[in-house]
Protein backbone atom coordinates (compact mmCIF):
# COMPACT_ATOMS: atom_id res chain seq x y z
CA UNK A 1 0.00 0.00 0.00
CA UNK A 2 1.21 3.38 -0.94
CA UNK A 3 -0.69 5.07 1.90
CA UNK A 4 -3.97 6.97 2.55
CA UNK A 5 -6.20 9.87 2.64
CA UNK A 6 -9.27 12.06 3.65
CA UNK A 7 -11.08 15.24 3.60
CA UNK A 8 -13.61 14.68 6.35
CA UNK A 9 -16.15 17.41 7.19
CA UNK A 10 -17.07 18.46 10.65
CA UNK A 11 -20.17 19.11 12.15
CA UNK A 12 -19.95 21.81 14.76
CA UNK A 13 -23.11 20.71 16.48
CA UNK A 14 -21.14 17.50 17.74
CA UNK A 15 -18.21 19.56 19.51
CA UNK A 16 -18.06 23.13 19.84
CA UNK A 17 -13.93 23.07 18.84
CA UNK A 18 -15.23 22.33 15.16
CA UNK A 19 -16.71 25.92 15.14
CA UNK A 20 -13.20 27.02 15.55
CA UNK A 21 -10.64 25.26 13.38
CA UNK A 22 -13.20 25.11 10.48
CA UNK A 23 -15.59 22.97 8.59
CA UNK A 24 -13.67 20.47 7.09
CA UNK A 25 -10.04 19.32 7.65
CA UNK A 26 -7.74 16.77 5.11
CA UNK A 27 -5.18 14.56 5.95
CA UNK A 28 -2.96 11.72 4.24
CA UNK A 29 -0.19 9.77 5.18
CA UNK A 30 2.59 7.78 2.97
CA UNK A 31 4.14 4.16 3.36
CA UNK A 32 7.85 5.26 4.20
CA UNK A 33 8.94 3.37 0.64
CA UNK A 34 7.14 6.33 -1.45
CA UNK A 35 8.73 9.19 0.77
CA UNK A 36 10.58 12.28 -1.38
CA UNK A 37 9.04 11.25 -4.74
CA UNK A 38 6.29 14.14 -4.63
CA UNK A 39 3.43 12.11 -4.21
CA UNK A 40 2.05 13.56 -0.74
CA UNK A 41 2.55 16.87 -2.36
CA UNK A 42 0.26 15.66 -5.33
CA UNK A 43 -1.93 14.06 -3.07
CA UNK A 44 -2.16 17.23 -0.39
CA UNK A 45 -3.46 19.18 -3.85
CA UNK A 46 -5.99 16.73 -4.40
CA UNK A 47 -8.09 17.05 -1.36
CA UNK A 48 -7.95 20.86 -1.39
CA UNK A 49 -9.27 20.42 -4.94
CA UNK A 50 -11.99 18.05 -3.80
CA UNK A 51 -12.92 19.94 -0.89
CA UNK A 52 -12.88 23.80 -2.89
CA UNK A 53 -13.48 22.89 -6.08
CA UNK A 54 -16.14 20.34 -5.65
CA UNK A 55 -17.46 20.76 -2.55
CA UNK A 56 -17.05 24.50 -2.31
CA UNK A 57 -15.80 24.73 1.06
CA UNK A 58 -14.94 27.82 2.03
CA UNK A 59 -12.03 26.78 4.56
CA UNK A 60 -9.84 23.47 4.97
CA UNK A 61 -7.16 23.18 7.90
CA UNK A 62 -4.60 19.98 8.58
CA UNK A 63 -2.37 19.50 11.83
CA UNK A 64 0.79 17.56 11.72
CA UNK A 65 3.49 16.49 14.10
CA UNK A 66 5.65 19.61 15.16
CA UNK A 67 8.51 16.75 14.44
CA UNK A 68 7.44 16.18 11.20
CA UNK A 69 9.32 18.14 9.27
CA UNK A 70 8.21 16.17 5.68
CA UNK A 71 4.36 16.96 6.43
CA UNK A 72 4.98 20.34 7.48
CA UNK A 73 7.11 21.43 4.37
CA UNK A 74 4.20 19.86 1.82
CA UNK A 75 1.98 21.73 4.21
CA UNK A 76 3.86 24.91 3.14
CA UNK A 77 4.36 23.75 -0.02
CA UNK A 78 1.12 23.93 -1.06
CA UNK A 79 0.08 27.25 0.62
CA UNK A 80 -1.54 26.55 3.62
CA UNK A 81 -1.18 29.25 6.14
CA UNK A 82 0.33 27.60 9.57
CA UNK A 83 -2.06 29.16 12.20
CA UNK A 84 -0.94 27.91 15.35
CA UNK A 85 1.11 25.32 17.42
CA UNK A 86 -0.97 22.89 19.97
CA UNK A 87 1.38 22.61 22.64
CA UNK A 88 1.26 18.83 23.76
CA UNK A 89 -1.26 17.94 21.71
CA UNK A 90 -1.16 14.19 21.45
CA UNK A 91 1.22 11.05 22.80
CA UNK A 92 3.71 10.03 19.85
CA UNK A 93 5.79 6.85 21.43
CA UNK A 94 5.37 7.65 25.12
CA UNK A 95 5.87 11.33 25.15
CA UNK A 96 3.45 14.63 24.23
CA UNK A 97 3.92 16.25 21.54
CA UNK A 98 3.17 19.63 19.84
CA UNK A 99 1.57 20.08 16.18
CA UNK A 100 0.98 22.33 13.79
CA UNK A 101 -2.42 24.25 12.50
CA UNK A 102 -2.73 25.02 9.20
CA UNK A 103 -5.35 26.25 6.68
CA UNK A 104 -6.91 28.04 3.41
CA UNK A 105 -9.53 29.50 2.89
CA UNK A 106 -11.22 28.88 -0.52
CA UNK A 107 -10.20 32.54 -1.87
CA UNK A 108 -6.59 31.89 -0.79
CA UNK A 109 -6.69 28.86 -3.42
CA UNK A 110 -8.56 30.47 -6.28
CA UNK A 111 -5.89 33.03 -5.99
CA UNK A 112 -3.14 30.22 -7.01
CA UNK A 113 -1.32 29.54 -9.96
CA UNK A 114 -2.46 26.93 -12.24
CA UNK A 115 -1.96 24.16 -12.41
CA UNK A 116 -2.85 23.43 -8.92
CA UNK A 117 -3.57 19.68 -9.46
CA UNK A 118 -1.24 17.62 -12.40
CA UNK A 119 -3.37 16.40 -15.37
CA UNK A 120 -2.49 13.01 -14.28
CA UNK A 121 -3.54 13.52 -10.97
CA UNK A 122 -6.66 15.26 -12.11
CA UNK A 123 -7.45 12.33 -13.85
CA UNK A 124 -6.91 9.70 -11.43
CA UNK A 125 -9.09 11.91 -9.28
CA UNK A 126 -11.90 11.90 -11.43
CA UNK A 127 -11.26 8.30 -11.99
CA UNK A 128 -11.93 7.48 -8.43
CA UNK A 129 -14.92 9.96 -8.42
CA UNK A 130 -16.93 8.10 -11.53
CA UNK A 131 -16.09 4.97 -10.01
CA UNK A 132 -18.06 4.34 -7.00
Amino acid sequence: MIGGSRVRVLDPALNPVYRLLGPAYVGFWLNRLFWGRGYGTEVAKVLLSFGFDEHRLHRIFAWCDAENVSSARILEKIEMRREGVFLKNWMIRDNWRDAFLYAMLDSEWRKIEEPKVSPVTRVIHLERRTAT
